[in-house]
C-alpha cells in the first residue's frame, strides 16, 4: 500500500510539477525584543515543513531553501513571528520575538504527526516542557505529567507510574518514546511500571493527545497517546562548541537524591550529546500521621545519548541509545497487604536504540522519514510468601525491532497528504525458577510467557487535512494486521492473526475572533498480545491459562469542544463519549478438562465485555500584569461497564489543579500549585477485589506544592520549592501506596 501511495505521489508530482527555485542559504539570529539577550532553542520552521530547526545558544541556526523564504519562529513564553526573505542577500536575518502574554502559539507534533498549531487541532492536546518539569521539581517521568492537563498518575510503586487518560490506563494508552512505542506484546492492562523507566534529565517535551489515536499510532492508543521527545543536539552557525552541565538535586523529608552530567559537542553540520544520571529514593514517609513505608525505596541509573548529522541541506540522519536500569523495586504493597516477605522488581530495565533518516524537499514528497529501532525490556521478578523456604524468580524479556517510515506532500496551499507504515516484531524470553532457600534446590518452571514468543504487527495509514480559511477539516485510516504465535505446552500452540480498520474525522472551525469550535469522530483498537494470548501465572482471584481465539478491544470516540485563544487567555472545554467492545476480561473456564489448576480456579480471558465512558474536560491560562499568570484545569469521567450492570473498574475521580506563578523579574519567579481529587465510591466488583482500594472507595484529598527558580547567573540556577506544604497523607485512586508527605526540595543547575 506504502509502495501504491508513493507510486502516485511520483506521478502527480511530474504532471504538476513547479518550476524550481534556486535555494538560498541564510544564517537566521534570534533575540529577546526586550531584553536583546540571544534565544536558544527556537523553533525555526521554513517553508512551512513540518519539522523544526533549533537555533544554538547564541540563538543562531542556519537554513537552506529555495526563494522566497518563509521563516515561522517560536519559542516558549513568547509571540511567534513570521518573516518571508527574498533579498538572497539578507544574512543574516535578524528576528526578534515579543515576550508573550500567555503561551498560545504552542506547536505540537504528536496529534497530526507533523507540526501544528495548538489552537488549530481538532482535539484535545497537552504539553509539559523540560522547563515546567525542571521549575516543578520532577524527578520521574510520571510525576512529569501531574502537572498535564485531563492526565491523573496512579503509582503502584515509587518506581512506576501510569497515566489515567479519559478513564483509561495501562495498555489501553500509547506511550511513544522519540516517537517509537514503548508498548510492546506484554504491555499489561491496569497499572504498570513501564513509563518509570524514561529518565526525567533526558526529556525535553511531552505531549499528551487525550482521546483516540490509533489511525496515526496504531494498536492502544484507546484511551489517549503520550509522547516523549527526548533531548537533541543543536549545530553551530559558525565553528565548534563544547560544553558540559550538570544538575543535582536533594530531597528532605522522603530523602531523594539526584545526579546528572550532560557533555555537547557541535559543529555546522555534526552535533552530539550524551549524558549520565543517577537517581536514589528512601523509603517513603507518608503525611500526617506519618508512617515510613517500608520497604518502598529504589535506585537507578540511565545514560542517553543523541547524534544529529546534517548529511547535506536536506537530509539529516539522527541517532539514539538509551540505556535505562532500575534495580530492587519493591512492591509495599504485596508486602504489607498480601502476605509477602518479598515482592521486588529486579531489574527492571529498558535499552533503545533508533537510527533515524529524514529528508526535506525531494521530489515525491515535501517530508520523508523512515527509522529502524531495537528495543528491549527486562523483567525480573523475586516473590516468597512469608514463612514459605521456596523463592520463585521470574525473568521476562522483550526485544522489539521497528521499521517505521512516512511521508507529507502538500499538493496545494490547502490540501496536506500524509501516508506512511510501520512494522514492529517482539520476540520474547521468560523463565522461572522456584530455588529452595535452606536447600540450594532449583526447579525450572515455564515462565509467565511461553518462551520464545512472537509477535508481527504490519500496518499502513495515511491522513488529508484540508485548510479552507477559517475551517480545517481531516480525515484518515489505518489497516493492521497482526501475528501472534506461542508454542504454550502443556496447552496447544498458539497462532492468532487479528486484524483492524480503523477511521477518523475531526474538524475546527474559527467561528468569530479568537472563539474556535472542534469536534472529532474516531475508531480506536488495542489488538491482543502475547500476555493476553498466552500468560500462565497467579493473580488475586486464582491462575490464568492461555486463551486463544481473541479479537481486538474497539473503541469509538466523539468529541465536542471550544476553544478560545487570545494573548492573554487561552481556554478550552470538550465533552467527550467513548463506547467500547470486545473488552478482554478474565473469566472462569476450565483447564485440561478441569475447573482447577495446582489448586487455583481457573480463569482465561475473553472478549465478553461492553463499556461507556463520558465525561468533560477544562482548561485555561490567563497571564495578568505584573507578571502573574493563573493556569487551571479539571477533569471528570464516568465509565460505566454495561455488560455487569456495574462501573467500570479504575475509572478516576473528578481532578484538576490550580497554578498560580509570579515573575517580578526575568531572572526569579515563584509560585503556588493545588492539586485535588475527588472521592471515588462508584466501585466495580473488580474495585472491590483489588486490595489498593478500599471497599468504601477511595476518600478526597488537596494538596499544596510551592516552588521557586532563580537565575544567579548566565551558567547558574536553583530551583526550590516544597511538596505537600499541610503534610497531607493522601492516596490517588488505584494506587498501591500513599503519596509522599511534607518534603522540601532544591535543585542546581550548572553550566560551565
Amino acid at each position: 500500500m506504502l509502495h501504491a501511495l508513493l507510486s502516485l505521489h511520483v506521478a502527480l508530482h511530474h504532471v504538476n510539477a513547479p518550476v524550481s527555485q534556486p535555494h538560498v542559504s541564510l544564517r537566521v539570529v534570534v533575540d529577546d525584543a526586550a531584553s536583546g539577550r540571544a534565544l536558544g532553542g527556537a523553533c525555526v520552521v521554513v517553508n512551512d515543513e513540518s519539522t523544526c530547526q533549533f537555533t544554538d545558544d547564541a540563538g543562531s541556526v542556519r537554513v537552506t531553501a529555495p526563494r522566497p523564504v518563509s521563516l515561522r519562529v517560536t519559542a516558549d513564553d513568547f509571540l511567534a513571528a513570521t518573516v518571508v526573505v527574498d533579498d538572497p542577500g539578507a544574512d543574516p536575518v535578524r528576528i526578534r520575538l515579543r515576550p508573550a502574554p500567555v503561551r498560545v502559539d504552542e506547536r505540537v507534533v504528536v496529534a497530526g504527526r507533523l507540526s501544528e498549531r495548538r489552537a488549530e487541532v481538532p482535539r484535545s492536546t497537552s504539553i509539559v516542557t523540560r522547563d515546567e518539569m525542571a521549575q516543578r521539581g520532577r524527578s520521574t517521568a510520571p510525576d512529569a505529567l501531574m502537572d498535564s492537563a485531563g492526565v491523573l498518575v496512579q503509582k503502584t510503586n515509587m518506581g512506576a507510574g501510569s497515566p489515567y487518560i479519559r478513564g483509561l490506563m495501562g495498555n489501553q494508552v500509547l506511550v511513544l518514546v522519540d516517537g517509537i512505542r514503548l508498548n510492546n506484546a506484554t504491555y499489561r492492562y491496569g497499572p504498570n511500571q513501564y513509563l518509570g523507566t524514561i529518565d526525567p534529565g533526558a526529556i525535553d517535551r511531552i505531549e499528551v493527545v487525550r482521546g483516540p489515536g490509533s489511525v496515526l499510532y496504531g494498536s492502544d492508543a484507546i484511551g489517549g497517546v503520550v509522547s516523549i521527545d527526548t533531548r537533541r543536539p543543536v549545530f553551530t552557525t559558525t565553528g565548534r562548541s563544547a560544553h558540559v552541565d550538570g544538575r543535582v538535586m536533594a530531597v528532605a523529608g522522603s530523602p531523594e537524591q539526584l545526579l546528572r552530567t550532560d557533555v555537547t559537542l557541535a559543529s555546522q553540520s555534526l552535533a552530539m550529546r550524551a549524558g549520565i544520571a543517577g537517581h536514589r529514593t528512601d523509603d517513603l514517609r507518608t503525611g500526617q500521621p506519618a508512617v515510613t513505608l517500608t520497604p518502598s525505596g529504589f535506585r537507578e541509573g540511565a545514560a542517553d545519548a543523541a547524534l544529529e548529522w546534517q548529511a547535506t541541506a536536506r537530509q539529516r540522519i539522527s541517532v539514539t541509545l538509551q540505556p535505562h536500569r532500575q534495580g530492587d523495586v519493591p512492591r509495599w504493597d504485596q508486602v504489607v497487604q498480601r502476605g509477602f516477605a518479598r515482592y521486588d522488581f529486579d531489574p527492571q530495565a529498558r535499552h533503545l536504540g533508533v537510527l533515524r533518516y529524514a529528508v526535506q524537499g525531494g521530489r515525491w514528497a515535501d517530508m520523508f522519514s523512515i527509522a529502524v529501532a531495537r528495543q528491549q525490556t527486562e523483567e525480573g521478578r523475586f516473590l516468597r510468601r512469608l514463612g514459605a523456604s521456596v523463592e520463585t524468580q521470574e525473568r521476562d524479556t522483550v526485544q522489539p525491532t521497528a521499521v517505521v517510515a512516512d511521508g507529507r506532500k502538500q499538493w496545494r496551499p490547502q490540501l496536506v497528504v500524509q501516508a506512511g507504515a510501520e512494522m514492529y516484531h517482539d520476540r520474547v524470553g521468560s523463565r522461572r525458577a522456584d530455588v529452595n532457600l535452606l536447600s540450594g534446590a532449583t526447579s525450572t518452571r515455564r515462565g509467565l510467557y511461553p518462551d520464545g514468543a512472537t509477535s508481527l504487527s504490519l500496518a499502513a495509514f495515511s491522513r488529508v487535512v484540508w485548510t479552507q480559511r477559517r475551517f480545517l477539516s481531516e480525515a484518515g485510516l489505518r489497516v493492521t494486521a497482526v501475528r501472534v504465535r506461542a508454542s504454550a505446552a502443556p496447552f496447544r500452540a498458539l497462532d492468532e492473526a487479528p486484524r483492524a480498520v480503523v477511521g477518523q474525522a475531526a474538524a475546527s472551525w474559527r467561528v468569530v475572533g479568537p472563539v474556535r469550535l472542534f469536534g472529532s469522530v474516531a475508531q480506536s483498537f488495542r489488538a491482543p498480545g502475547i500476555d493476553d494470548v498466552s500468560s500462565l501465572g497467579q493473580f488475586d482471584s486464582g491462575i490464568e491459562v492461555p486463551a486463544p481465539n481473541l479479537a481486538p478491544e474497539k473503541g469509538l470516540t466523539s468529541e465536542l469542544g471550544m476553544r478560545v485563544t487570545q494573548p492573554s487567555l487561552y481556554a478550552s472545554v470538550a465533552v467527550f463519549r467513548t463506547d467500547l467492545r470486545n473488552l478482554i476480561d478474565r473469566v472462569r473456564a476450565t483447564c485440561l478438562g478441569a475447573p482447577t489448576f495446582e489448586g487455583q480456579p481457573v480463569f482465561q480471558k475473553a472478549n465478553v465485555a461492553e463499556a461507556r465512558i463520558l465525561g468533560w474536560e477544562a482548561e485555561t491560562t490567563w497571564r495578568a500584569p505584573w507578571g502573574v499568570s493563573l493556569t487551571g484545569h479539571v477533569t471528570t469521567t464516568r465509565g460505566d461497564a454495561l455488560t455487569r450492570s456495574e462501573p467500570m473498574r479504575r475509572i478516576p475521580p473528578v481532578h484538576g489543579g490550580l497554578r498560580l506563578e509570579w515573575q517580578p523579574h526575568p531572572r526569579a519567579s515563584a509560585g503556588a500549585a493545588w492539586r485535588a481529587a475527588g472521592a471515588q465510591r462508584r466501585l466495580s466488583s473488580g474495585d472491590l477485589a483489588d486490595h489498593r482500594i478500599s471497599r468504601t472507595g477511595t476518600p478526597s484529598w488537596s494538596t499544596v506544592d510551592l516552588f521557586g527558580r532563580m537565575q544567579l547567573s548566565v551558567r547558574t540556577a536553583i530551583s526550590f520549592g516544597v511538596r505537600n506544604l499541610f503534610d497531607e497523607r493522601y492516596r490517588v485512586h488505584g494506587s498501591g501506596l500513599d503519596a509522599p508527605g511534607r518534603a522540601a526540595w532544591l535543585s542546581l543547575q550548572l553550566t560551565p
